[in-house]
């Protein structure tokens, strides 16, 4: 398929192959005539009043953002590589903000270009052609249109330099997916660094978080490095970041705005490079305005970036192949297989084979458990083969 120099080839080409385009490789400017600059009416840009010379020069810089949101309206789903050679343009917020699958910066080395950007292409084809929800992953992401958008969505965070916000209920699998998905995507060298905040004394959490040198206070007997030493060139995860005390929240705003830090009791600052991730099971804005946590701190963190994972009532659609995901996990390791034949063979069921995946059913009660020889409550008298036709126990969960 030969390049699209402009919108309308653009939108051409993507009607003439109509379901045969599996990805979009998309430049940010386009070096094109003021007429084929989108959006086709500029008037009301104009009026804003400036220079109109500058206005056409920043629609061609931008250019491929115009493209991208219309594509967004006619191929919510195509995925789209946004690439630019230019160091100055903040493309992870725009990326996010129209459902980029990726961007990336090009370089001045062709071949590493070349490779980089291959890597990224038959990683997204890749996983487009699979489940979404490999058995591999630690996290269950489901088939919803939600949950996909959520995926995409976080791996272009990420991969970007802002921090992430992650909100949601006790056991929504945050910490999971700050360890398992954004620091294996953030293409940082360095270290995962977890600290549950909600588990700390109030008086330690300073020389937790930033260290300690020896004889800074009574029972400093030695000098300890905090996790910002140790999350360096890697990744931060601060969670329940709702019980760090206002004075903190004003030492983590300054390594978020300078990259410095004070170990307690130091004279001398420490640089810090790390990828912040943080979460809660609050809701920050309203913790703001009961003055509970600092607007310039919550700003820095930036509320754009905050995702909230769902909980299961909101994962229904999800919930059968959940369960089914979370039975094969758990009995893929030889203690758990151990046990669960155990339970069979104490109630006469049939035991699985080392192969078998346990049949799962969801309702709205849990059938009455089967005696030898004798169907469960959920096989009708019409259908008596049934407990003999089973290839394996079935585990019922009720949906309440």
């Amino acid at each position: 398929m030969p390049p699209a120099r402009n919108y309308r080839e653009t939108a051409a080409a993507l009607r003439r192959y109509a379901g045969q385009v599996d990805l979009v490789l998309l430049d940010v400017h386009f070096n094109i005539p003021d007429a084929e600059l989108l959006p086709h009416d500029k008037q009301p840009l104009l009026a804003r009043g400036g220079d109109p010379a500058k206005l056409l020069e920043r629609l061609r810089r931008s250019q491929g953002l115009y493209i991208l949101d219309q594509i967004r309206q006619s191929h919510p789903d195509l995925p789209v590589i946004v690439m630019t050679s230019r160091d100055d343009l903040p493309l992870e917020a725009d990326a996010e903000r129209l459902r980029a699958e990726d961007y990336t910066y090009l370089l001045a080395d062709d071949y590493l270009d070349a490779r980089a950007l291959k890597l990224q292409i038959d990683g997204i084809l890749a996983q487009r052609e699979r489940h979404v929800a490999a058995a591999s992953e630690p996290f269950y992401w489901g088939n919803s249109a939600a949950m996909i958008g959520l995926r995409r969505r976080l791996g272009i965070l990420a991969r970007g330099r802002l921090p992430v916000i992650i909100q949601g209920a006790t056991g929504t699998g945050k910490s999971l997916v700050a360890r398992e998905f954004i620091h294996p995507r953030s293409e940082r060298a360095g270290p995962f660094v977890a600290v549950d905040l909600s588990t700390l004394p109030n008086d330690l959490m300073a020389a937790h978080l930033f260290g300690v040198v020896k004889g800074a206070y009574t029972g400093a007997t030695s000098s300890r490095e905090g996790v910002l030493a140790r999350a360096h060139g890697g990744t931060l995860f601060l969670d329940e970041i709702g019980n760090l005390g206002l004075e903190l929240q004003k030492s983590l705003l300054l390594v978020l705005q300078e990259g410095a830090y004070r170990p307690i009791g130091a004279t001398k600052e420490l640089q810090t490079d790390i990828k912040l991730v943080v979460a809660t099971n609050e809701n920050l804005a309203a913790m703001v305005r009961a003055g509970r946590f600092r607007e310039d701190l919550y700003m820095r963190l930036n509320p754009a970036t905050a995702v909230t994972l769902p909980g299961l009532r909101e994962r229904r659609d999800d919930f059968q192949e959940l369960l089914e995901w979370f039975m094969r996990r758990v009995t893929a390791e030889a203690y758990n297989r151990d046990l669960l034949a155990q339970y069979a063979e104490q109630r006469g069921l049939p035991a699985p084979g080392p192969n078998d995946n346990l049949a799962v059913t969801v309702g709205r009660s849990i059938p009455r458990a089967a005696t030898p020889g004798a169907c469960t409550s959920s096989c009708t008298p019409a259908a008596s083969s049934c407990c003999r036709s089973s290839t394996g126990p079935a585990t019922s969960a009720s949906s309440r």
